[in-house]
């Protein structure tokens, strides 16, 4: 974004800065749409009356600034634009400016979601890890978020693992890894095991739903607390091993998907476990079902000083609307996927 001061001569008319983009401005100039730049962007003012200004700008001049050296210079006022308004402008001299800066300016062509992991990743893979603590309920009966009434019926996890897995697999490679935690085996709590019979899993959305359903006839006994520090510490290993610096060449990308019922008991050393993952290629969508109260769990939604690799949401929120869950789920992939290549001096486009 850029910061725009407007003047008549040393006179700031608009005390506020007026905050737009360069893209923004041509974009407004070459669709012939200067009311949206000047309304709802710039709000240009001229001279003493203060009447909005509807009128194609003429940028004489513009220099970028820091914040700092606008401090230094509050009386001095260093002007970023001057910004002069014509005031008697041609019908042709009007055509013949549209005219020039459409020869010279097309508006920029970004890639599609599809395109971008074709161009940028060899593969977008999926792992996926499910809460089996006790306070999700014995799976036997129907008040257990666990509770299977039938293969149609979907509770709540399934649901989840639905709405999410259909929307990432056409971008995904064919194996899935799933995960469980908080349960016991043998009596010995474990805070990562496998799901399934084998390590990853195929066939999509189904083989991820056959592999967590195979868990119940095992000799698995619900336990806790919730602890999903090995989850994420497992997921760090795998992207740890595809992280690449400064090279254009294209990437493996992981994205884990953790559904509990529960708060992490140890949620600061999961924020801090998730810092330091953020050099690597792994985004962490993190999905709160039931009825706990997930206060503490938004925190994750704001790491401060690192790239932002997690978000969490609530699936009662959208429970009645996949589309909504899995709007809310992914759309801080992509932003997260370009914030990593980035810091990683990966060409990006």
């Amino acid at each position: 974004p850029i910061r725009v001061a407007v003047r008549e001569g040393r006179k700031r008319i608009l005390r506020a800065w007026c905050e737009t983009s360069v893209h923004r401005i041509m974009d407004s100039l070459y669709d012939n749409d200067v009311d949206a730049i000047v309304e709802k962007d710039l709000m240009l003012y001229t001279r003493s009356d203060h009447q909005q200004v509807g009128v194609v700008l003429r940028v004489r001049k513009a220099e970028i600034i820091t914040e700092q050296e606008e401090l230094q210079n509050q009386e001095e006022e260093v002007p970023l634009a001057n910004v002069q308004v014509p005031t008697n402008i041609s019908s042709q001299e009007e055509d013949q400016l549209r005219a020039l800066r459409a020869s010279h300016y097309s508006p920029p062509q970004t890639k599609s979601f599809r395109e971008f992991i074709q161009d940028k990743c060899s593969s977008l893979d999926l792992l996926v890890a499910i809460d089996f603590t006790s306070s999700n309920g014995d799976p036997r009966h129907s008040y257990s978020l666990h509770y299977q009434a039938n293969e149609e019926a979907l509770n709540d996890y399934e649901e989840a693992i639905a709405v999410v897995g259909n929307a990432l697999m056409e971008f995904c490679s064919d194996e899935c890894t799933v995960w469980g935690f908080g349960a016991k085996f043998h009596g010995e709590i474990r805070h990562i095991f496998q799901c399934g019979n084998t390590p990853t899993v195929t066939g999509g959305v189904d083989g991820i739903l056959k592999a967590y359903r195979q868990v119940f006839s095992s000799d698995l006994v619900m336990s806790g607390p919730t602890v999903y520090d090995k989850v994420l510490q497992q997921a760090g290993v795998k992207a740890r091993a595809c992280h690449k610096i400064g090279h254009s060449n294209a990437i493996e990308y992981k994205v884990l998907l953790i559904i509990t019922d529960g708060v992490a008991v140890h949620l600061e050393e999961t924020k801090r476990k998730l810092v330091v993952y953020s050099q690597f290629p792994l985004s962490v969508i993190l999905v709160g079902v039931g009825r706990t109260d997930f206060t503490f769990s938004y925190q994750l939604n704001d790491l401060g000083g690192c790239r932002q690799n997690v978000v969490f949401v609530e699936f009662r929120r959208h429970q009645h609307d996949p589309a909504s869950l899995a709007k809310a789920c992914l759309e801080p992939l992509p932003h997260q996927m370009v914030a990593y290549m980035r810091q990683n001096n990966i060409a990006t486009s």
